[in-house]
């Protein structure tokens, strides 16, 4: 079948048990294809972002309890390049090995300082 006959029989109401395996056929195919780009997508992810977890990790084990401002400006520095903060959030948000709590600094308020946890491996 055809995607035009498939579209024809939808459109004309004529839906049956052909029509239905033919529409789970194609979503099935659909969703394979989506979860292929979506690994794709997170793989590059990852790799682009590598050098910045890096940093990060490199930064907060030797300066725990670090502010999300001060954390930025130091991946930069040990990078070489600006690394904006935001850039810097995003990338520690998505992994379970670094934390986040709230600190109070004198004549700022509140901010948000971060940490590495040890993280268990799910064999």
């Amino acid at each position: 079948m055809t995607k035009r006959d498939f579209l024809t029989m939808v459109s004309e109401g004529n839906i049956n048990d052909e029509i239905m395996a033919e529409a789970t056929k194609w979503l099935d195919s659909m969703d394979k294809a989506n979860a292929a780009k979506a690994k794709k997508s997170a793989e590059k992810k990852a790799l682009v972002n590598a050098p910045i977890v890096e940093a990060i990790t490199y930064y907060l084990t030797n300066h725990p309890d670090t502010t999300s401002a001060d954390l930025a400006v130091a991946v930069s520095e040990v990078l070489g390049e600006v690394v904006s903060c935001p850039k810097v959030l995003g990338v520690m948000r998505n992994l379970p090995q670094f934390e986040s709590h709230e600190v109070a600094v004198k004549g700022k308020g509140k901010q948000r300082a971060w940490n590495i946890v040890a993280v268990e491996d799910e064999d």
